[in-house]
C-alpha cells in the first residue's frame, strides 16, 4: 500500500509563491498594461467629478433662479397690498375731523412712508371730467382736439363715440354703427347703450391706443353731468375748454405719474361731497418694484360698516 507523501512546510511555500511569480512574470513581459489601466482610471474620475461639478452648478443656478422669482413674487404681493391700504389711507384723510387735514381733490399727490413702502396718492373729483355717456359731442370733439388729434379725425370720433352710446342703428354724419364694425371684421358691436367703463371707449371705431392714452384721464362715466365743474377740471380739460393752458410737464397725465408736491390744477379743493372721486396710488418697493391702484369710490352712499363704496377698481403692475 502506498502511503501518502507528506507535505512540507517548504512545499507549501513554493506553491502560493507560485502566482506571485506568475503575476511578476506576466508584468514583466507586459509593462504598459498597468500604466495604461491606471490612466483610463483616472479619466474616469475626472469625467465624474467634472459631471458633478456641472450638475452642482446647474443646481445652483436653478435655485437661484428660483430664489430670485419667488422674491420678485414677495416684492409684488408687499406692492400690492400697500397700493391697495393707500387707497383705505386716502378715505381716512378725506374724512378727517379737522377740514384743514383732510387731503384736497384737485389732484394733489401726497407721499407716505408705509412701512417699507413708499406710496404716491393722488384724489380726483370726478366732475372734473368729461363724462362719455353724458356730454354733447361738441365738448367730446373739443376733449379730443386738445389732446393733439386733429380735427377730421376728432369729428369722426365724437360721432363714433355717440352713435356707440345711442340706442339706435342710423349713422352720424361721421360716425360708425354694427355695419360698419363687422365690415372692419371686428370681433364685437357698438353697445348701442351707456358706456360701463371710461376704458370701454378705447373700443369705439377708430380709436386709436395712443389717442385713448392721451384722453383716458379726461372722461369718467360717473358724473351723471353733461357740463364739468371748472373748480376741478384736470388739465385736459381746461385746455379744451380754454380755462388755462398748462405748464410744461403738467399735461392730463401729470396725475397718473404722480410726482410728488404736485397737483392736477390750481385750485386747492376739499370736496368731500363729491359724488365719485377718483384715488391713484402708486406703491414702490426699495426694489424697484411697483403696483398701481386706482379706485373710485362714493363717500355719499356706503354700504353698512364701511365709509365708502366702490364704484371701480383697477390695478396694474410695473
Amino acid at each position: 500500500m502506498t502511503r501518502a507523501r507528506k507535505t512540507e512546510p517548504s512545499d507549501i511555500t513554493r506553491l502560493s509563491a507560485r502566482p506571485q511569480a506568475y503575476r511578476s512574470r506576466q508584468t514583466a513581459a507586459w509593462p504598459g498594461i498597468a500604466t495604461r489601466q491606471g490612466g483610463i482610471a483616472l479619466l474616469v474620475v475626472l469625467w465624474v467629478v467634472a459631471l458633478l461639478a456641472i450638475i452642482a452648478g446647474s443646481s445652483a443656478t436653478s435655485v437661484r433662479t428660483q430664489t430670485s422669482i419667488v422674491d420678485n413674487l414677495l416684492a409684488s404681493a408687499k406692492a400690492r397690498a400697500a397700493a391697495q391700504a393707500g387707497v383705505h389711507l386716502a378715505v381716512a384723510r378725506l374724512l378727517h375731523p379737522d377740514p384743514e387735514q383732510r387731503w384736497r381733490t384737485d389732484g394733489t399727490v401726497y407721499e407716505v412712508m408705509f412701512s417699507e413702502v413708499r406710496l404716491r396718492i393722488a384724489v380726483t373729483d370726478e366732475a372734473g371730467k368729461i363724462d362719455l355717456n353724458a356730454a354733447s359731442g361738441d365738448l367730446i370733439g373739443k376733449l379730443l382736439r386738445a389732446a393733439g388729434i386733429e380735427d377730421d379725425r376728432a369729428a369722426a370720433l365724437a360721432d363714433a363715440i355717440l352713435d356707440w352710446r345711442d340706442p339706435d342703428d342710423l349713422h352720424r354724419l361721421n360716425g360708425a354703427e354694427e355695419d360698419d364694425y363687422r365690415a372692419a371684421g371686428s370681433s364685437y358691436l357698438p353697445r348701442n347703450g351707456p358706456f360701463k367703463s371710461s376704458d370701454e371707449v378705447a373700443l369705439v371705431a377708430g380709436m386709436q391706443p395712443a389717442y385713448f392714452a392721451a384722453i383716458r384721464n379726461a372722461v369718467t362715466v360717473y358724473s351723471g353731468s353733461a357740463s364739468v365743474n371748472p373748480a376741478v377740471a384736470v388739465p385736459l380739460v381746461r385746455l379744451a375748454l380754454d380755462l388755462f393752458a398748462p405748464a410744461p410737464g403738467t399735461g392730463d397725465n401729470a396725475a397718473a405719474e404722480l410726482a410728488p408736491g404736485t397737483a392736477a390744477i390750481g385750485i386747492p379743493r376739499r370736496n368731500t361731497s363729491a359724488a365719485a372721486l377718483s384715488v391713484q396710488v402708486v406703491a414702490a418697493m426699495p426694489s424697484g418694484a411697483q403696483e398701481r391702484v386706482t379706485a373710485v369710490i362714493n363717500l355719499r352712499s356706503a354700504p353698512p360698516g364701511s365709509p365708502f363704496s366702490v364704484l371701480a377698481w383697477r390695478e396694474r403692475v410695473d
